[in-house]
This record gives structure tokens, C-alpha cells and sequence, in this order.
């Protein structure tokens, strides 16, 4: 789906989160939740673990990813409890995701898939049901994803890049002249292009910008290795390889 004539404007006023941020355990761990500036959409998210954080940040470095909202809404859940009486209340979900060329995909973002006898694992259920059934109606896609379930390497590596996602001010000129350069270049690694501008500009500021456009999907590098000077690059989506990994797809991230 196209999401370029979408009134943005309208989507933030009918998704706009719908709790505060909370975290029942944050009197042990208050560092699960926070916020990020969401250089994507130009504002800040908040995220209630750090699970969510990190799901924001392939959201963030996902070109494929136009808009996403946070708690976006209220989905009634209906069930029958242990005295038969009939009880409704209101969950509301992760996240909505809108990416270009499929349609809306509602996620809920867990640190671990639930197992029966789990504490939490009949309103897990519930939750998901309504969700699922909330989502058809809609029209949309439905998924649980486990964002810590990636491999380790490439949650590393999202990690640092996503430090490099905002755009840069200064030396910006070297960006064209950095994606000039690598189209002319066979078996480039970060080193040999950031040694090619050293008679310009001092390394310092070269690699930045080269990790810049690894973030903004223009340079291609491996993420299912640790990124260093050494590592081979071109031109290109690295993202493409984590669609299948990640299965970003309808079905989840597991």
C-alpha cells in the first residue's frame, strides 16, 4: 500500500496514546522505561520496557516503515469469570506500524513467547484474541513478535547504529561525495573508504557519516556481523536481510 497521501495530522489525533507509560516493577528496575526522540516521525516515543526500545529501533532504521504509533488503541475484552459473570474491560496493544506496501500491522512486543501455566497466560490469550478480532475488522494485520528472540549480533549492531540515525549537520557535503566514491569501489570495506577522504577531512568526521548512511539504508553492511572497520560495504538496504530473520512480515518478529 502507498501511505504518501495519508493526512498524518488525522492519524495523530485518533492514534495518540492511549495510558501513561507505566511499569509495575520500575520501583526495582526504573531504567525499563523512558522515552526516545523518533527521528522518523520527528517527536518523542515513549516505551514502557526495554524490549518495546529496542522494537522502536528497527522501526526507526526500517525504510520500509513510514509511521508507527505507540499505544494507539483502546480494544475491548470481554470474558466470563469464575462466578459466570460476564465482565469487559480494555487492553490496550503495543504498537501500529505502517509500512509501505502492505497494510497496517498491529503488534504486541513481549520479551518471551508465554507458556500454559504461566502466570499470565490466559489474559495473554484473551488479549490476543480481541486484538486479532479488532485487527480484522479493520482491515489490518495482527502479530506478537519477541524482539529479543533476533540474534544477539544483530541487536549489537542495531544498537550502535541507531546512534547515528539523526541527520548530520556538519561536513554534510561528505554524504554524496561517500556514495559517489563506493559506487566506484570493488570489495570496499569502512576503512579503505574512510582512508580515501583523508587528504580532506579528518577520519573523525568521515565515519560518523558513514554510519549515518548505514542507518539511513544507503550503505550496505552485514548485520549479522559485528560492525567494524574491517567490514565490507556497498551500496544498499541492509535491512532487506533482517525481513526474513526478523520474519517482519505478516506473522511477527520471532
Amino acid at each position: 500500500m502507498d501511505w504518501n497521501n495519508t493526512d498524518w495530522g488525522e492519524m495523530d489525533r485518533i492514534y495518540y496514546p492511549k495510558r501513561k507509560v507505566d511499569n509495575t516493577m520500575s520501583r526495582y528496575f526504573g531504567f525499563n522505561i523512558g522515552s526516545m526522540r523518533s527521528q522518523k516521525m520527528n517527536k518523542t516515543v515513549e516505551y514502557e520496557s526495554l524490549t518495546e526500545c529496542l522494537f522502536y529501533y528497527f522501526l526507526e532504521l526500517d525504510p520500509k516503515t513510514v509511521r508507527y504509533y505507540v499505544q494507539p488503541i483502546n480494544v475491548p475484552v470481554s470474558f466470563i469469570n469464575n462466578q459466570e459473570e460476564l465482565k469487559v474491560y480494555e487492553h490496550v496493544p503495543d504498537v501500529l506500524v505502517y509500512r509501505t506496501g502492505y497494510p497496517p500491522m498491529l503488534f504486541q512486543i513481549k520479551a518471551k513467547d508465554l507458556q500454559e501455566g504461566d502466570k499470565n497466560y490466559v489474559s495473554f490469550l484473551r488479549h490476543n484474541q480481541a486484538c486479532e478480532e479488532y485487527a480484522r475488522l479493520e482491515k489490518w494485520n495482527y502479530s506478537v513478535i519477541f524482539p529479543r528472540s533476533t540474534d544477539t549480533i544483530v541487536i549489537s549492531n542495531v544498537k550502535n547504529i541507531i546512534r547515528y540515525k539523526k541527520k548530520r549537520k556538519h561536513f554534510s557535503d561528505l554524504i554524496p561525495q561517500l556514495l559517489y566514491k563506493l559506487s566506484y569501489f570493488e570489495n570496499c570495506t569502512i576503512e579503505r573508504l574512510v582512508s580515501s577522504f583523508e587528504s580532506i577531512c579528518e577520519r573523525k568526521y568521515i565515519i560518523p557519516h558513514i554510519y549515518h548512511l548505514i542507518a539511513e539504508a544507503e550503505i550496505w553492511v552485514n548485520l549479522f556481523e559485528p560492525i567494524h572497520l574491517h567490514s565490507d560495504i556497498r551500496l544498499g538496504n541492509p535491512y532487506l536481510m533482517l525481513e526474513k530473520s526478523m520474519l517482519f512480515e505478516e506473522g511477527g518478529l520471532r
